[in-house]
């Protein structure tokens, strides 16, 4: 059967259903569960003959800053974790679910239950992340990401309510080019192509037709004695 691609479209951000390519802010982005489980060098290996690059913390940072997820001034010049935790009812929840269309799962319980996390299974600790790796702070690399996940109380069972969480952390905890995270993907851009204005075909015409009568016009004068 034949399915249908849509666009989704978030805060100037936008991806046809059919594509792994998130458009916006002058970038083009790979969906972060392209590169799930690649190191930066795999990830680059397999993708920069196509133009793609490594989003660096300043690409991170403004595009946390569009979305927001609840903190207005996610930063870029520090090498420190930076992180905003939200009830998961309302609109900065909504957002969250906006972003993980766009960019995809890296991570979800049920890999987590496959992976032997029986705790996690047990009281679904988290639902979902939504993770990459960039270009962090000082020459290092950074780990960004989002998740929903259970309040957990001290005796290991979950209360009632979720959060969603988002954070960035430019210091990156120990990544390097080589690492690799089942759970994780790769922060990928390229700048997006400048699409050209169209210039309606009877327009072309008539601009053409009146260069010749002017260029006529002036043949005619010059004949003249």
């Amino acid at each position: 059967m034949a399915s249908q691609a849509t666009i989704i479209s978030h805060f100037g951000y936008e991806r046809d259903s059919a594509s792994n390519i998130v458009t916006g802010g002058g970038l083009e982005w790979l969906k972060w569960d392209v590169t799930k489980g690649m190191s930066i060098n795999l990830a680059l290996a397999a993708h920069s003959a196509d133009g793609w690059t490594l989003a660096t913390n300043s690409n991170m940072t403004d595009l946390y800053n569009v979305f927001k997820f609840g903190k207005s001034d996610w930063n870029n010049n520090l090498a420190t974790w930076q992180d905003s935790t939200i009830g998961r009812s309302g609109v900065e929840y909504s957002v969250h679910s906006m972003f993980k269309s766009l960019f995809g799962y890296t991570y979800t319980v049920q890999e987590a239950c496959e992976e032997g996390w029986a705790e996690h299974c047990q009281i679904n600790e988290f639902l979902w992340y939504s993770h990459a790796t960039y270009v962090g702070s000082f020459g290092g690399y950074g780990v960004g990401g989002l998740s929903d996940q259970w309040i957990d109380s001290t005796d290991g069972i979950a209360v009632p309510g979720m959060t969603s969480r988002a954070y960035l952390n430019h210091s990156g905890l120990g990544y390097g080019v080589d690492t690799v995270n089942s759970g994780v993907g790769v922060a990928l851009v390229r700048l997006a192509p400048i699409t050209p204005t169209p210039v309606s075909l009877p327009t072309s015409v008539s601009l053409l037709a009146l260069g010749l009568v002017v260029l006529g016009y002036r043949r005619r004068q010059a004949l003249r004695p």
